[in-house]
Parts: structure tokens; C-alpha cells; sequence
């Protein structure tokens, strides 16, 4: 080696270190201690404050979100062609976030590891979706409910998937033809889980619903179980109503000694005596003894029933609802949020479709604007956008005031909260195609200000969010995405991010 390339080598300066990234619960670098991640780098959990440095680097304000895996659910491409636009998709941690499971609206169930993406188990086990699944207390068994011709509830051996045990739901709802090829929307005519609570001692709440065209005419049939899972399958310890009702039951929130379910209707004839058609059924999760039946008054003249969707919550002794036409609802107290308002001679509104008491906060979205459905020209496209559309609402759990709101650019779906952490799906408003806006947004309960300062995250996935996600106990956050329709296309794929 000459003399000259000696002195080169010799003068060659070391690469500087990679600075840290700033995750909400830690520090992602390229080397130091903590936990290894799939691409090499480590994971150190550490609290820090926007403006803290570590070593010559000062903590940002808002954290960056790492993507730790991605993975495939399958080709959903004809589906989103032909008009789907929400597929179902059902996440759950186990108790300490190691593991994930996924059923999806192809009728797959997967478990994935938490951290890594690591596919442990995948098992196609139904013709249709998987509408919701969850992780006994244990973590030694994973429930997994789908909307089929049977309805059933599958208890699954997390290793293998195979089936344990099982709980046909049409053994009380009926069943129905399955739907034809190009029938896109038809799976929701079958019987199929709109709620799945595991308490703490092991006990299974379940909520079917089934409706459909039958001969006669549109019928209908919800009942909600109590299960006991057993050595051989499972006990019905309660159900409610004694028979299955002439109504459908679309959601369900649970909380210590209390279950909740609302309850709408799509058959023909009278409402069934003694169901909260247009409201909600307050039931004791031990007995499934109703405790209360709230029927919010219609908002007259632009709703003749009200609707209450995944907006139904519960602390302690309150029972707070969000209702369609835009009020947050008690029994004793009433606030109108996104309420029906004139733009010239067309009513706007904006839908409260997604609520939650957190407690020492009740939290509520608003959706975009909307012309009521009993509108005189309900074909009519709003004339402008309704002046609380698509906003993230904090309000006082006892007044129901204002404490703080957020509103961006997107327009909102879903809403997850865990702890401190609030997960709200984003996306562009209709009419515009800007990937860049796809994803979750992640605020910080426990910070104080606006709820711009409570900002915690932001995580992209470029293209359209199912609006359930899953929270594990860390914050680490999972997230299923599926293709959108650009022009004549479909861009993207069916899959599962987990963030970080």
C-alpha cells in the first residue's frame, strides 16, 4: 500500500452515529440496549418530553411513528372494484401485546407476533368475514366470531388454530341463503357477531344479529348471550330477550357490572313490545337483566327515529349515547354537536357515530356533513360543509362542556382508546385523492392544552383505514388498510401495519 492511500485511510473519519428516533413510549436507535427489532435497530422504553435532550438531540414535540411490520391479508381487489369500501377487519393483543390476532373479511384468522409481524398461525376457516376476535384472560385461547349461513362462535387453539369448540348462532336467529357472486353487500344479510366482550373471569358476552329477505318480507332476529366456556364447548349461563327480538343489535360497550347494545329494526310491522327500538338496552352482564331501556326522542322534522351506532358509553353509573342526528345524549342532559342547520333551504348535518367515557373525559367524533334522511331532497349533496364536521370533541363527564376539540384536514373514523392514548382513523375528504392523509392519528390524554398540543403521532399508511384498531398495553398500535379506487384502478393492498 503506498504511502499516499496510508495517509487517506489513516484520515478517514468514522461515520457519525444515527440520531435517535423519538417514539411515543422510547427511543429507537441503531445500537444500545432494548429490545432488537426485525429490522436490526433496538427498542430502549423510556419516557421523554417534547424539548428533553439525550445526548446532543432534543426530543421533538410530536413523535415519529415506525412502522415494525407489515403484512398481506389477501387480494381484496375485485371486492373494492365492485363497490366494497370498509371491509371488516378484526385486531386484539393478547394481555401483554406479544401477539396479535387478525380475522379478516376474507374469512382468515392469523396471529401474528406483536412486535416482529412474524405470521405464528394462519387459518381461512369461513366463506365470509370475520367480524370480531378476542384472547381469553389467560391468553391460552382465542375467540373468533364470523357473519356466515351458521353464525358461529369458534373457540381456537392459538398455535394451530384449530377449533376447540363452537356456538352456532343460528340455532337461535335463523339462518339464510348465502348470497350469490355479484351480490357484493350481500354477507350482511347473513347471521353474523356485532359484539364480543371477555370479562374477567372468563365469561363470554356475544351479540348476533341477523337480517334478511325472507318470502313473507324483511325479518329480523338479535339476541345477546352470556357463555360459560366449558371442558366440551360452551353453557348459556344468560340470554336476553328470552326469545331472540324482532330487531337488530348493532354494537356493544362494556364496563365492570354493565353491558350496553343498541338496538335498531329493518323489518316490517310494530316494534316488538319491551325492545328499545332506536335506542339502547342497559343489561346486568351477570344476568343479562335489563336495568334500563333508553329511547332518545326523534329530532324532529329531519329524523323520525333515533340511531345509535358505535357511540354507546359507560362509567360507573352513566350511560352517555351518540346519536346520528349529531346530539350527545343522557337521560338528563343533552348536547347537540353536529345537529341538522340550515345552508339556505337544505338541512346539513354531521353524525355522532363514534363515542367513549374514558372516565374523567367523554370522548366523540363527529363524521363529514350529511343531508338528513327525511329531508324533502335527500338526493341533494350538501351545499356546504356543516360547521362541526369530521371534529374529535373532549367533552366534561359531568356537564358534557367542551374541554378541548381537535379538527385537521381529514375527515375522522373510528375511535380507540387505551390508557392515555386516543387512536383516531384519518383520511382525505371525499372528492380528493391524497394518499398522503391516510393513516391514524394518535393524541396523548395525559398531555394538557388543545387538543393540537395533545397531537402524539401521526402514522400514514398511504391508503384507507379500517376504523377499529387495537392498542397494546406499551402503545404499540395495529392498524388493517385496504385498496382504494383511483379512476378506473385499485391501488393497494389488504394488510395489517403494526407502529410503534
Amino acid at each position: 500500500m503506498s504511502a499516499v492511500l496510508l495517509a487517506l485511510v489513516a484520515c478517514t473519519r468514522p461515520e457519525p452515529p444515527s440520531p435517535p428516533v423519538f417514539v411515543r413510549s422510547g427511543l429507537v436507535t441503531a445500537a444500545g440496549e432494548g429490545r432488537t427489532l426485525a429490522d436490526g435497530r433496538r427498542f430502549e422504553a423510556r419516557a421523554w418530553a417534547p424539548g428533553d435532550r439525550v445526548g446532543g438531540d432534543v426530543a421533538p414535540r410530536v413523535a415519529e411513528c415506525t412502522a415494525l411490520a407489515e403484512v398481506g391479508l389477501g387480494d381484496l381487489t375485485q371486492l373494492v372494484a365492485r363497490g366494497i369500501s370498509a371491509p371488516d377487519t378484526a385486531l386484539a393483543f393478547d394481555g401483554d401485546g406479544g401477539r396479535l390476532a387478525v380475522g379478516t373479511y376474507l374469512g382468515e384468522i392469523l396471529v401474528l407476533d406483536g412486535w416482529t409481524g412474524e405470521v405464528r398461525a394462519r387459518r381461512r376457516v369461513a366463506e365470509s368475514a370475520i367480524k370480531r376476535v378476542a384472547w381469553s384472560p389467560d391468553g391460552r385461547e382465542l375467540y373468533a366470531v364470523e357473519q356466515s349461513v351458521d353464525g358461529l362462535l369458534r373457540a381456537l387453539d392459538p398455535e394451530t388454530l384449530d377449533d376447540r369448540a363452537t356456538f352456532r348462532m343460528a340455532d337461535d336467529l335463523e339462518s339464510s341463503a348465502p348470497p350469490g357472486p355479484d351480490d357484493v353487500y350481500g354477507l350482511y344479510t347473513l347471521p353474523g357477531a356485532y359484539g364480543l366482550d371477555i370479562g374477567d373471569d372468563g365469561t363470554l358476552v356475544l351479540v348476533g344479529a341477523h337480517g334478511w329477505d325472507a318470502p313473507e318480507g324483511r325479518r329480523n332476529r338479535s339476541r345477546v348471550w352470556r357463555l360459560a366456556r366449558t371442558d366440551v364447548g360452551f353453557d348459556v349461563v344468560a340470554a336476553w330477550p328470552e326469545a331472540p327480538a324482532d330487531a337488530t343489535f348493532l354494537a356493544l360497550a362494556a364496563e365492570g357490572g354493565r353491558v350496553a347494545v343498541s338496538v335498531s329494526r329493518s323489518a316490517g310491522g310494530p316494534d316488538p313490545v319491551g325492545i328499545p327500538v332506536g335506542g339502547v338496552a342497559v343489561l346486568d352482564r351477570a344476568t343479562l337483566v335489563p336495568t334500563a331501556a333508553l329511547r332518545p326522542e326523534p329530532l324532529q322534522p329531519w329524523f323520525d327515529r333515533a340511531f345509535v351506532w358505535e357511540a354507546i358509553g359507560l362509567h360507573g353509573d352513566r350511560t352517555t349515547l351518540g346519536l346520528a342526528d349529531g346530539r350527545v345524549w343522557r337521560p338528563d342532559r343533552v348536547r347537540e354537536l353536529g345537529t341538522p342547520l340550515l345552508a339556505g333551504d337544505v338541512p346539513i348535518a354531521a353524525t355522532l357515530g363514534h363515542l367513549v367515557d374514558a372516565g374523567d373525559v367523554v370522548l366523540a367524533i363527529t363524521s363529514g356533513t350529511s343531508i338528513p334522511y327525511s329531508a324533502s331532497r335527500p338526493d341533494l349533496q350538501p351545499p356546504e360543509a356543516h360547521p362541526q364536521e369530521d371534529t374529535l370533541f373532549a367533552l366534561d363527564p359531568t356537564t358534557l362542556a367542551t374541554l378541548w376539540t381537535w379538527r385537521g384536514e381529514e375527515a375522522l373514523h373510528g375511535l380507540t382508546v387505551r390508557d392515555r392514548w386516543v387512536a383516531v382513523g384519518v383520511g382525505p375528504k371525499p372528492g380528493h385523492d391524497e394518499p398522503d392523509r391516510y393513516g391514524v392519528l394518535v393524541l396523548d390524554r395525559t398531555r394538557g392544552g388543545s387538543g393540537v398540543e395533545r397531537i402524539a403521532a401521526s402514522c400514514g399508511t398511504g391508503q384507507p383505514v379500517f376504523f377499529r384498531t387495537a392498542i397494546a398495553p406499551d402503545g404499540r398500535l395495529a392498524v388493517a388498510s385496504f385498496p382504494r379506487k383511483a379512476g378506473d384502478a385499485v391501488v393497494g393492498e389488504y394488510r395489517v401495519t403494526l407502529f410503534l
